[in-house]
């Protein structure tokens, strides 16, 4: 009675034996949070260790699975033959190759897929003392079947995690790291995974939409309704609006008063144009390699159907942002030469409206930072300058930040609204 429980635990811890090295495979090659295990300290090191050598770590799982299977099979063997004699021997087998199959294969094999990221540093805690230990023997299978790989071109072999995008969306949607991620993260790395399948069309701003004006126009013909639509680009057309010629940045119409009786054609700056079906992947590596903030979108026919602009773009990826010209008090006219500006409004809308140029290598977008790159600090309350005739005063500061400026136009120069 002792040979018999003896011979069953035996058997017994021989399976599940042969369920660990079954598992360890699923474990150790399917993780997905190896990455993040090695930034943890404590198992920097070990993980390190186990996984330097790829091929070394799978021969020593399949050395050690087949040594305990062979094992299971001459233990219960000779449990047979001395329990009921050799006639029994050959249905032992079967019925231990069905038990292999089930409880040292199968059974493990599915419950490790399911908590292999659980199981990795429980896994590579008892590993790796077996992977010390069996390192002469495992070299022995590595040599000839690193030659045969080589054979092939494979020389390397990394468990570094490459992940797609649509993996990556996947996890970050899954309950487990809903909370995570916010509901904009996920949206944007969604529409990331989505870029090769969406077209400029879907995105574009169709040809009713955009706001074009005339070649042979003159500036005092069009200023005002240029700061009515709040457009630093405007595309320009010669004759009919299929007919594109370039697009004009109104940074070039400034001061106003010296352009006044210019032709918009004076000042065009060339315009590309992409076909309505280029994927938006395509039109990102586009945007990147002309420097073009703002391209004409064609159909089939060659017809104008759309303009696409990075702010088109980005909103596409990161949702609702900002127009280029937002808030409508950022202006309050006090009087005939005198404006109270917001500090946060566009330098370009300032200088277009109060009638002074820029300089042409400026780096500031806001008025705040024309006065701070001006004045070469952080003003206070009062601090005042002149810059070509017109007054500059901070009027009010919001700690470091500049709230409010009042600017005097100079008696000689007219605002052009």
């Amino acid at each position: 009675m002792d040979s018999i429980l003896l011979y069953s635990l035996l058997i017994l811890f021989l399976i599940f034996l042969s369920g660990f090295f079954a598992s360890s495979e699923v474990v150790f090659f399917g993780a997905s949070n190896i990455s993040e295990e090695k930034d943890k300290a404590f198992y920097k090191k070990l993980i390190d260790k186990i996984f330097k050598d790829p091929q070394a770590l799978l021969v020593s799982m399949l050395i050690g699975n087949e040594f305990v299977n062979v094992l299971i099979s001459s233990v219960s063997s000779g449990f047979v033959i001395n329990l009921v004699g050799k006639r029994w021997v050959f249905l032992s087998s079967i019925f231990v190759s069905i038990l292999i199959f089930l409880i040292g294969e199968t059974i493990p094999k599915n419950v490790a897929l399911f908590l292999k990221d659980r199981l990795l540093k429980i896994y590579a805690i008892i590993f790796y003392p077996y992977l010390v230990a069996t390192k002469p023997f495992t070299y022995i299978f590595v040599a000839p079947v690193k030659k045969i790989l080589k054979l092939f071109g494979v020389e390397n072999i990394s468990l570094e995690k490459k992940f797609s995008l649509e993996h990556i969306v996947y996890i970050m949607q899954s309950p487990a790291n809903a909370q995570e991620f916010s509901e904009e993260e996920t949206q944007m790395i969604q529409k990331v995974s989505e870029m090769r399948e969406t077209i400029v069309r879907e995105i574009m701003t169709p040809r009713l939409d955009i706001f074009m004006l005339e070649a042979t126009q003159t500036v005092k013909e069009v200023i005002n309704e240029i700061l009515e639509h709040e457009h630093s680009r405007i595309p320009i057309y010669k004759g009919t609006k299929d007919n594109v010629v370039g697009y004009i940045h109104i940074k070039d119409l400034m001061p106003v008063y010296q352009h006044k009786d210019d032709k918009l054609e004076t000042f065009l700056r060339p315009i590309e144009f992409i076909p309505e079906v280029m994927n938006i992947k395509n039109l990102l590596q586009e945007m990147k390699k002309s420097s073009s903030q703002i391209m004409m979108v064609v159909d089939e026919h060659g017809a104008i159907s759309g303009l696409i602009t990075k702010h088109d773009l980005l909103e596409w990826l990161a949702g609702d942002l900002p127009q280029e010209w937002e808030d409508e008090d950022e202006f309050t006219k006090m009087s005939s030469d005198v404006y109270i500006v917001e500090g946060s409004a566009s330098i370009e809308e300032v200088a277009a409206t109060v009638g002074f140029e820029l300089s042409e290598n400026y780096d500031y977008d806001t008025l705040s930072g024309f006065i701070m790159a001006n004045m070469g600090k952080i003003p206070k309350e009062g601090d005042e300058f002149e810059y070509k005739g017109f007054k500059f005063i901070v009027d009010k500061m919001d700690g470091k930040k500049i709230e409010h400026v009042l600017i005097k136009i100079p008696t000689d120069k007219e605002p052009n609204s």
